[in-house]
């Protein structure tokens, strides 16, 4: 799995191009795959969050056609979804308003738990994490099903 500084991406996406690209041709030399992660937005003076994770996003898209089609696991949209519903009262940020706090962490690794094995995480256990009590796990748990049913486009086999 992949991962880029967030704000390559946004601000330097040739240069997320080129690594993705020497990344990805030691990868395949090892004979396996490579994804590309597309993390939570984070503050910026210049664009909007949605603007952020939108153009993020963009580069991360083009990065993996360039490389051959990689596939993308978009955990990014997945905190989008979590912080943009009413009522929601889970931190995935610590203060910095970048860092993930553990129900953040746990979001991402549901994301990437469907999207590696194409199955629900529903019933998955906290990995551990005591702060994620089993409602906001199932809740966590519900946002990255949704987020690969409606886009159906795991990491292939």
């Amino acid at each position: 799995i992949l991962q880029e500084h967030s704000q390559i991406p946004v601000y330097a996406w040739q240069r997320l191009i080129t690594s993705v690209q020497r990344i990805d041709g030691a990868v395949r030399t090892a004979r396996t795959r490579s994804a590309l992660f597309l993390p939570q937005s984070r503050p910026d003076p210049i664009f909007s969050s949605a603007e952020f994770l939108d153009r993020a996003e963009g580069a991360c898209q083009l990065a993996a056609q360039r490389a051959g089609n990689l596939p993308l696991i978009p955990a990014g949209r997945a905190w989008q979804m979590v912080e943009s519903r009413v009522n929601n009262s889970i931190q995935l940020r610590e203060s910095d308003g970048y860092t993930p706090t553990q129900h953040g962490a746990y979001l991402n690794a549901c994301v990437m738990y469907a999207y590696l094995t194409w199955q629900t995480p529903l019933g998955l256990s906290n990995g551990g994490l005591l702060q994620v009590n089993d409602r906001d796990a199932e809740y966590l748990q519900r946002i990255a099903w949704e987020l690969f049913v409606s886009r159906r486009a795991g990491v292939p086999f």
